[in-house]
């Protein structure tokens, strides 16, 4: 079974990220062209749908990836707020603190065209929460988390290996940062880890938080507060 779940990340890893070579190759734009801002994160999406598909053609129960019951409502909550307060307090701290070594902090110029652009931002709007809220929280939080931490075996050092591990993963994804993006969203990530292992596996309270975030940082840059 530790081989088969290998097997499955190693895969499903591939193919989220071939993307990132394809689009250099010549003429590939023109048969997958780029979603404005977003680029080609429908590409991920239908990987993680895929993975969706692929987890119940095989029979795994989808509660062992996360998509269990909301729980009590106060713990739905106090995950929820705790995430949004790591995902924003986190990179305040860890971006001022690299922008020593790397300079502005973090590199956010793929979102430039979004300043006083209401359609653009409410046109992309609705993809970010499937995208990445739904999309990413369920790659990393829910399939490599999980993934990983069976094939080292289920204990709590396995558990927290994986949880370091999906938040490493989860910076590298957003190499467009720049590297003290990375850094600053891997620790975010990491800690996210933590929180969805605390609220008992459950990724709606983390996909809830990932929106509500995603939501106000693109607002912040469409309305000027935020450079880019």
């Amino acid at each position: 079974m530790a081989l088969l779940l290998f097997l499955e990340l190693v895969f499903f890893i591939a193919v989220r990220n071939s993307v990132d070579l394809l689009r250099k190759l010549e003429g590939f734009t023109s048969v997958a062209p780029q979603m404005p801002i977003l680029e080609y994160a429908y590409w991920k999406f239908a990987a993680a749908l895929l993975l969706l598909v692929w987890l119940k053609a095989r029979g795994a129960r989808l509660s062992d990836y996360g998509f269990r019951n909301l729980g009590p409502i106060w713990l739905f909550l106090l995950i929820a707020f705790a995430a949004v307060a790591v995902s924003i307090v986190v990179p305040g701290i860890v971006d001022q603190m690299l922008e020593a070594y790397f300079g502005k902090t973090p590199v956010l110029s793929r979102f430039a065209a979004l300043k006083d652009d209401l359609p653009l931002f409410l046109f992309i709007l609705p993809f970010v929460w499937l995208f990445a809220a739904f999309g990413e929280e369920f790659f990393y939080r829910g399939f490599v988390l999980e993934n990983l931490r069976r094939i080292l075996g289920g204990g709590a050092f396995a558990t927290v290996i994986a949880i370091v591990a999906q938040g490493a993963m989860f910076g590298a994804a957003h190499s467009y940062q720049g590297p003290a993006g990375m850094i600053s969203i891997a620790i975010g990530g990491t800690l996210l880890g933590f929180l969805y292992w605390a609220g008992g596996r459950r990724l709606w309270p983390m996909i809830l938080a990932h929106g509500i975030v995603d939501t106000l940082g693109l607002y912040a840059i469409y309305s000027g507060l935020m450079a880019t």
